[in-house]
């Protein structure tokens, strides 16, 4: 399978409330590997694409202070992605749309 780059924006429901971002992701067979971009930091993040579109990925992202080590599960295809998201006890809901990446990439 060749690899693919996708670019989502993302809103995080957080127990602070929404916090938005950007995901870009690269999909190639049944590795994913991305940088994850929320609260001004990026980190990056790998995990497995399925066949289904099902994936599970992992990452950390540092926030304040603290560092979270997170994993994640759910659907991400060309047009978007559901995550559930599960650092220590908390949950979050990660959605997302994919957006078109500029010639710089970014979008």
């Amino acid at each position: 399978m060749p690899q693919m780059q996708y670019q989502y924006r993302i809103q995080v429901q957080t127990p602070m409330g929404m916090r938005r971002g950007v995901l870009e992701l690269t999909l190639g067979g049944p590795a994913l590997t991305g940088i994850l971009t929320v609260m001004g930091r990026r980190e990056p993040v790998e995990g497995v694409l399925n066949r289904d579109g099902s994936c599970t990925i992992y990452g950390r992202l540092r926030a304040m202070s603290k560092e979270f080590v997170f994993s994640a599960v759910g659907r991400v295809d060309c047009q978007g992605l559901t995550l559930t998201v599960t650092s220590g006890r908390r949950t979050f809901q990660v959605t997302g749309i994919a957006c078109p990446r500029t010639e710089g990439g970014t979008a």
